[in-house]
């Protein structure tokens, strides 16, 4: 395997629009709040707090290292070692349906725990999902967007001489 890979994590129109439309919400009421007498007070602070926690979780890339997978958050990463990975492939449809169970739900990314029919309970690292990449070990599934779903699986298979 070439170590290491580098991928981009690129935000799909959905990602932007959203996360864009509740920070100018959040710029809105903060506006608001100074200029006048705002009907709803706590709104402006509250929606910051939550788009500052939400933009910590920021995926800026994936790499790929001879034992792991590393997602580069905004100030951490986070490890998926590659030990016992039994499959990985993509599919644009893999996060259809699901079920947000615990993280956030496009602000940002869509990362946490989530679950639908197809791959039940499962991790997401994900800022485009049509360019998703399920990750599966004995009892874990992950789900990631990189930038190219097929050189990033291909990058996950050993080299052969």
């Amino acid at each position: 395997m070439p170590l290491p890979s580098e991928f981009r994590a690129p935000w799909c129109t959905t990602l932007k629009a959203v996360t864009f439309t509740l920070v100018a919400i959040a710029i809105a009421l903060t506006i608001a709040a100074i200029v006048g007498r705002p009907a709803l007070p706590w709104a402006a602070p509250l929606l910051s707090a939550i788009l500052l926690l939400c933009s910590l979780s920021t995926i800026r890339r994936y790499s790929i290292t001879k034992d792991a997978i590393i997602i580069h958050r905004l100030f951490w990463n986070v490890r998926l070692p590659t030990k016992d990975l039994t499959s990985a492939s993509a599919d644009p449809r893999a996060m259809h349906g699901s079920l947000r169970t615990f993280g956030i739900g496009g602000c940002f990314s869509w990362s946490g725990w989530y679950w639908n029919r197809s791959l039940r309970s499962y991790r997401a690292f994900v800022t485009d999902p049509h360019r998703a990449v399920i990750l599966r070990w004995p009892n874990r599934i992950a789900v990631l967007s990189p930038d190219d779903p097929t050189r990033f699986i291909a990058s996950l298979q050993p080299s052969h001489p």
